[in-house]
Protein backbone atom coordinates (compact mmCIF):
# COMPACT_ATOMS: atom_id res chain seq x y z
CA UNK A 1 0.00 0.00 0.00
CA UNK A 2 1.40 3.29 -1.08
CA UNK A 3 0.26 6.74 0.07
CA UNK A 4 0.65 9.92 -2.00
CA UNK A 5 -0.12 13.16 -1.23
CA UNK A 6 -2.38 15.31 -4.35
CA UNK A 7 -3.01 18.87 -4.78
CA UNK A 8 -5.86 18.86 -7.71
CA UNK A 9 -6.72 21.60 -10.24
CA UNK A 10 -10.81 19.99 -10.31
CA UNK A 11 -12.62 17.70 -8.25
CA UNK A 12 -11.14 14.20 -9.86
CA UNK A 13 -13.01 10.79 -9.23
CA UNK A 14 -10.75 8.29 -8.15
CA UNK A 15 -11.35 4.03 -9.21
CA UNK A 16 -13.03 2.60 -6.57
CA UNK A 17 -9.58 0.42 -5.62
CA UNK A 18 -8.18 3.58 -4.20
CA UNK A 19 -8.58 4.71 -0.66
CA UNK A 20 -9.40 8.37 -1.05
CA UNK A 21 -9.36 10.63 2.30
CA UNK A 22 -9.39 14.26 2.43
CA UNK A 23 -11.59 17.35 0.35
CA UNK A 24 -10.77 19.10 -2.74
CA UNK A 25 -8.23 20.48 -3.32
CA UNK A 26 -6.22 17.84 -1.08
CA UNK A 27 -6.24 14.69 -1.07
CA UNK A 28 -4.34 11.48 0.19
CA UNK A 29 -4.64 8.60 -1.70
CA UNK A 30 -3.57 4.88 -1.04
CA UNK A 31 -3.44 2.48 -3.25
CA UNK A 32 -0.74 0.22 -5.33
CA UNK A 33 2.11 2.05 -6.38
CA UNK A 34 2.12 1.06 -9.94
CA UNK A 35 -2.07 1.73 -10.25
CA UNK A 36 -1.56 5.09 -8.28
CA UNK A 37 1.61 6.48 -10.91
CA UNK A 38 -0.40 5.76 -14.07
CA UNK A 39 -3.73 7.27 -12.86
CA UNK A 40 -1.55 10.53 -11.51
CA UNK A 41 0.47 10.64 -14.83
CA UNK A 42 -2.97 10.27 -17.15
CA UNK A 43 -4.41 13.23 -15.12
CA UNK A 44 -1.61 15.35 -14.65
CA UNK A 45 -3.11 18.41 -16.75
CA UNK A 46 -6.01 18.40 -13.26
CA UNK A 47 -3.22 18.28 -10.92
CA UNK A 48 -0.92 21.09 -9.33
CA UNK A 49 1.00 18.79 -7.85
CA UNK A 50 1.62 15.10 -6.09
CA UNK A 51 3.82 13.83 -3.78
CA UNK A 52 4.21 9.90 -3.36
CA UNK A 53 5.26 8.48 0.45
CA UNK A 54 6.95 4.77 -0.58
CA UNK A 55 7.51 2.36 2.33
CA UNK A 56 8.13 -0.51 0.05
CA UNK A 57 7.78 -1.54 -3.58
CA UNK A 58 6.96 -4.67 -4.85
CA UNK A 59 7.01 -6.48 -1.52
CA UNK A 60 6.68 -10.12 -1.48
CA UNK A 61 6.14 -10.43 2.32
CA UNK A 62 3.08 -9.18 4.26
CA UNK A 63 4.03 -6.82 7.58
CA UNK A 64 1.65 -6.66 10.44
CA UNK A 65 0.10 -3.12 10.90
CA UNK A 66 1.41 -1.50 14.82
CA UNK A 67 -2.13 -1.09 15.47
CA UNK A 68 -3.09 -4.63 15.76
CA UNK A 69 -1.04 -5.05 18.67
CA UNK A 70 -0.83 -3.07 22.51
CA UNK A 71 2.77 -3.40 23.19
CA UNK A 72 4.79 -0.36 23.13
CA UNK A 73 6.58 -0.31 19.60
CA UNK A 74 9.15 2.62 19.05
CA UNK A 75 9.11 3.80 15.39
CA UNK A 76 11.20 1.87 13.02
CA UNK A 77 10.56 -1.49 14.40
CA UNK A 78 9.71 -3.90 11.59
CA UNK A 79 7.03 -6.25 12.56
CA UNK A 80 5.81 -9.18 9.94
CA UNK A 81 2.57 -11.34 9.63
CA UNK A 82 1.61 -13.60 12.41
CA UNK A 83 3.50 -12.34 15.03
CA UNK A 84 1.93 -12.66 18.57
CA UNK A 85 3.30 -9.22 21.10
CA UNK A 86 2.04 -9.72 24.90
CA UNK A 87 0.87 -6.52 25.47
CA UNK A 88 3.24 -5.80 28.34
CA UNK A 89 6.46 -6.73 25.95
CA UNK A 90 8.81 -3.51 24.35
CA UNK A 91 9.68 -3.65 20.93
CA UNK A 92 12.49 -0.92 20.45
CA UNK A 93 13.25 0.69 16.98
CA UNK A 94 15.35 -1.30 14.42
CA UNK A 95 14.03 -4.73 15.40
CA UNK A 96 12.73 -6.68 13.04
CA UNK A 97 10.09 -9.84 14.25
CA UNK A 98 10.21 -12.29 11.69
CA UNK A 99 7.04 -14.57 10.53
CA UNK A 100 5.36 -16.68 13.40
CA UNK A 101 7.47 -15.17 15.96
CA UNK A 102 6.18 -14.84 19.94
CA UNK A 103 7.20 -12.25 22.35
CA UNK A 104 5.66 -13.19 25.85
CA UNK A 105 4.97 -10.18 28.71
CA UNK A 106 7.22 -7.99 30.01
CA UNK A 107 10.02 -8.83 27.65
CA UNK A 108 12.16 -6.32 26.00
CA UNK A 109 13.85 -6.41 22.56
CA UNK A 110 16.53 -3.94 22.26
CA UNK A 111 17.70 -1.71 19.14
CA UNK A 112 18.52 -3.36 15.66
CA UNK A 113 17.86 -7.11 17.35
CA UNK A 114 16.73 -10.04 14.61
CA UNK A 115 13.74 -12.39 16.12
CA UNK A 116 13.91 -15.19 13.24
CA UNK A 117 10.85 -17.34 11.66
CA UNK A 118 9.12 -19.17 14.60
CA UNK A 119 10.76 -18.33 17.66
CA UNK A 120 9.67 -18.34 20.89
CA UNK A 121 10.77 -15.73 23.42
CA UNK A 122 8.92 -16.04 26.46
CA UNK A 123 8.55 -13.61 29.74
CA UNK A 124 10.95 -11.27 31.39
CA UNK A 125 12.88 -11.66 29.08
CA UNK A 126 15.95 -8.81 27.57
CA UNK A 127 17.48 -9.38 24.74
CA UNK A 128 20.36 -7.09 23.97
CA UNK A 129 20.59 -4.48 20.93
CA UNK A 130 21.78 -5.91 17.79
CA UNK A 131 21.33 -9.94 18.91
CA UNK A 132 19.70 -12.36 16.18
CA UNK A 133 18.05 -15.10 17.57
CA UNK A 134 18.08 -17.14 14.56
CA UNK A 135 14.78 -18.58 12.94
CA UNK A 136 13.22 -21.77 11.50
CA UNK A 137 15.58 -22.71 8.54
CA UNK A 138 15.36 -26.01 6.01
CA UNK A 139 14.24 -28.00 6.05
CA UNK A 140 11.01 -26.66 7.72
CA UNK A 141 11.50 -29.18 10.19
CA UNK A 142 13.57 -28.07 12.43
CA UNK A 143 12.32 -26.78 15.70
CA UNK A 144 12.57 -23.13 16.26
CA UNK A 145 14.79 -21.33 19.36
CA UNK A 146 12.79 -20.97 22.33
CA UNK A 147 13.94 -18.77 24.88
CA UNK A 148 12.45 -18.93 28.20
CA UNK A 149 11.27 -17.22 31.26
CA UNK A 150 13.44 -14.38 33.13
CA UNK A 151 16.33 -14.72 30.46
CA UNK A 152 18.98 -11.84 29.69
CA UNK A 153 20.77 -11.98 26.19
CA UNK A 154 23.47 -9.40 25.69
CA UNK A 155 24.00 -6.85 22.84
CA UNK A 156 25.60 -8.89 19.64
CA UNK A 157 24.86 -12.23 20.74
CA UNK A 158 24.07 -15.09 18.22
CA UNK A 159 21.13 -18.03 19.43
CA UNK A 160 21.59 -20.80 17.02
CA UNK A 161 18.03 -22.52 15.35
CA UNK A 162 16.80 -25.00 17.48
CA UNK A 163 18.24 -23.71 20.74
CA UNK A 164 16.72 -23.87 23.86
CA UNK A 165 17.84 -21.15 26.49
CA UNK A 166 16.53 -22.33 29.84
CA UNK A 167 14.82 -20.27 32.25
CA UNK A 168 16.98 -17.45 34.21
CA UNK A 169 20.34 -17.73 32.35
CA UNK A 170 22.54 -14.80 31.23
CA UNK A 171 24.41 -15.15 27.77
CA UNK A 172 27.30 -12.83 27.73
CA UNK A 173 27.46 -10.04 24.81
CA UNK A 174 28.69 -11.28 21.06
CA UNK A 175 28.46 -14.94 22.29
CA UNK A 176 27.18 -17.56 20.29
CA UNK A 177 25.08 -20.57 21.31
CA UNK A 178 24.42 -23.05 19.66
CA UNK A 179 23.71 -25.30 22.36
CA UNK A 180 21.05 -25.62 24.68
CA UNK A 181 21.58 -23.96 28.19
CA UNK A 182 21.07 -25.28 31.72
CA UNK A 183 18.79 -23.43 33.74
CA UNK A 184 20.38 -20.89 36.13
CA UNK A 185 23.97 -20.45 34.40
CA UNK A 186 26.08 -17.67 32.63
CA UNK A 187 26.87 -18.70 29.31
CA UNK A 188 29.56 -16.54 27.37
CA UNK A 189 31.94 -17.00 24.34
CA UNK A 190 32.47 -18.47 21.02
CA UNK A 191 31.37 -20.81 21.06
CA UNK A 192 29.22 -20.26 24.36
CA UNK A 193 30.41 -22.52 27.35
CA UNK A 194 28.88 -22.52 30.87
CA UNK A 195 31.18 -20.32 32.84
CA UNK A 196 29.40 -19.72 36.27
CA UNK A 197 26.31 -20.31 38.18
CA UNK A 198 24.48 -16.81 38.10
CA UNK A 199 24.36 -15.29 41.29
CA UNK A 200 21.64 -12.83 43.38
CA UNK A 201 24.28 -10.00 42.48
CA UNK A 202 24.23 -11.30 38.33
CA UNK A 203 20.62 -11.12 38.42
CA UNK A 204 20.71 -7.43 40.25
CA UNK A 205 22.51 -6.11 37.99
CA UNK A 206 20.23 -7.94 34.65
CA UNK A 207 17.42 -6.02 36.57
CA UNK A 208 18.46 -3.10 36.18
CA UNK A 209 17.85 -3.54 32.51
CA UNK A 210 14.09 -2.95 33.98
CA UNK A 211 14.54 0.69 34.08
CA UNK A 212 14.53 0.86 30.46
CA UNK A 213 11.27 -0.83 30.72
CA UNK A 214 9.93 2.39 32.08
Amino acid sequence: MTKVLVQEKINLIYPPNFQVFGVYPFKIIYGDYQALNEFLKKNNKYIFHYHFEIEALNPKFKYATYEEYEARIEKGAIIRENVKIAKSAIILMGSVINVGASIGENTMIDMNVVVGSGAIIKNNVHVGAGAIISGIMEPISLEPVVIEDNVFIGANAVIKEGVIVRKNTIIGASSFVNKNTEEGYIYYGVPARKIAKATKQDYFKVALNGELRK
